[in-house]
Order: structure tokens, then sequence, then C-alpha cells
């Protein structure tokens, strides 16, 4: 099987391109290197790829993928490529309009185009404020919290337009505070790590007691990958992918401190009111329609991220 990444140099797409060239598919993965985003990580994911073999990388914006006359055939396609974040969304909004929208419509028409069956990156972002309470796929998703969160729904909305006009198979991931190795600077996670390490003040929002559905990033790779080999169905849905598990971001904290033998510097500040108070997934239908299990517990896959974290510091 011919799959095409999209966003291969972000976090989700790095690991997924070295999951499938591992499991034996041939992968194609495209990214623009946008430096709205850290573009060295980018830089350092794709050294790692690029000692692959069967894998193959080009530079191309997902808004020009069709004008490339020399991309080739795909029996899949994931889409991951977008602007990320909550908080940048508001600060960079025409850009993360403009950017997400456009992106997603011109990968449905690709996929319109060639066939391919289309699995594509959504958020649990856009359920915005949820009351503490597991969210379920049939849920309202009418308020998002955040112009990121937006962006999001609208390619929700997108995908079906283009199912009930085309009839392009689709399946959406919302996925739930994805964390782990590689991953993004700009997370708490990352950052916290980072100056607890360092014996700095870290900024914590709510006195640490949001909730968040923390999802180890192997657990995400598993549900893409299992949605490849067993969802054939041809309609167009969308799933969550979560670990199903609310931990406050104290939590989180104490795990690092833990980890590093390092009490942390806690400056505490309101709650952001791009953040939502809580997420928490509810992974039913993930595990009726794909099979999907998730196996890390933040403990465990915190320890992963600063057992690498050590050892590599951009």
């Amino acid at each position: 099987m011919k799959i095409l990444i999209t966003g291969v140099a972000g976090f989700i797409g790095m690991h997924l391109a070295k999951k499938l060239v591992e499991s034996d598919y041939e992968v194609v993965g495209i990214d623009n290197l946008s430096k709205i985003s850290n573009l060295e990580i980018k830089k350092i994911r794709l050294s790692e790829l690029s000692r692959l073999n069967n894998f193959q990388y080009l530079n191309l914006d997902v808004k020009d993928l069709n004008k490339n006359k020399s991309i080739g055939q795909y029996d899949c396609v994931i889409h991951l490529a977008a602007y990320a974040g909550v908080r940048n969304s508001f600060t960079f909004s025409n850009e993360y309009l403009s950017n997400n929208l456009i992106s997603h419509n011109e990968i449905l028409k690709f996929c319109h185009n060639q066939g391919s069956k289309l699995l594509y990156a959504s958020s649990s972002s856009v359920y915005g404020e949820h009351n503490n309470e597991s969210s379920y796929e049939s849920d309202k998703t009418d308020s998002p919290s955040s112009i990121y969160g937006v962006t999001k729904k609208t390619c929700e909305m997108l995908s079906k337009n283009y199912f009930d006009i085309k009839g392009i198979p689709q399946l959406g991931f919302r996925f739930f505070t994805v964390y782990g190795e590689y991953g993004r600077p700009d997370m708490a996670y990352w950052i916290f790590t980072e100056r607890i390490k360092r014996k700095e003040p870290i900024t914590v929002f709510n006195n640490g007691n949001m909730l968040r559905d923390f999802t180890y990033i192997g657990d995400v790779i598993s549900a893409i990958e299992l949605a490849i080999k067993n969802y054939n169905q041809t309609d167009n849905m969308v799933l969550n992918i979560g670990r199903g598990e609310q931990r406050k971001v104290k939590d989180l904290i104490e795990i690092i401190e833990n980890r590093l033998n390092t009490k942390a510097i806690i400056k505490s500040v309101p709650k952001d009111a791009q953040d939502v108070s809580s997420t928490s997934s509810n992974n039913l239908k993930a595990s009726e329609l794909l099979g999907y299990k998730p196996k890390f517990s933040l403990e465990r896959g915190m320890e992963n991220f600063i057992d690498w974290y050590n050892g590599f510091i951009i």
C-alpha cells in the first residue's frame, strides 16, 4: 500500500511515517516547513526520517498539492498538516484560518481526484468547555473556545460536505492532548520539563487543577495504523482518540518532579480564556470500530519522554 502523509515533519507525522515504513508500507511525506511553529525540531524530525528506506520526503505545501503533476498515486492519504496550538491561533488568526481551511479543502479535492481513502487529524478542541464530562462524538461541537478549535470544526464540516456531494470515504481523529518524544516545544509537558530541569519558574494556570486527557504518541500512532488496516467503511466519520482518563496538570508536574528529582518553582495564574477547564475522551467508538486500546499511562509516557529529553536537548 502506498501512503501519503501531509505534515510529515510534524510531531505525529514523523512518528507515523517511521512506524508505517517499519510496517512495510511505501510512504511519501510532504511538509512546507512553516516557520509559524518551531522549525528546528522539524528539521531534527526530518533528519530522523532520512535514515529510513522506503520513505520519500517532498518539500511541498498542501495548498499546492493539486498543481503538482508528478506527485503520484496513493491508496491512502493521511492529512496531519495544520497550524496547531490554541493560544497562537488567536494571535495568528488569519494565518490559522487561511492555512488550515484551504489545506483541508485541497486535500479533499486531491482525494476525490485520486479515489484515495482519507484519514485526517481533527482535535478535542472542537468540543469547547465540557463541564468535566467525557466527550462523545455525538456531543454538540458548535462552541469551540479557540480559533484553532473553530478551524478544526470547520474542517470536519468540509469533510461532511465533500462526502455528501462527492462520496469521499474518510475518517477524522479528534486527538486529545498528544505528548511524547520529538513533540512540540510549545506544549506544557515540554515547557515544564525544560524549566524544572533548569530550576526555572513555571507558569501554571488555575493552580494546576485543569483536567486533561493526556494521550501518549505511541497510542495515537497505534490508532492511525489500526484505521489503515481495519477501517474499510465507505462513509464519513470522526472518532475520539485519547487515553480515556482525566488527570490534573499538577499530577503532570509531580511526575516530572519525581523523574528529575527536582522541585518545581510554580507561579500560579488564572485560566486563559482560550483554554477549557477539562478534556476527557470516551473511546468506545474507536474501540468498537478499530480495536483501539490505549496502553500508556501518564506516568509511563512521561518517563519515556523525560528519558529521551535528558539525552536530547535542543
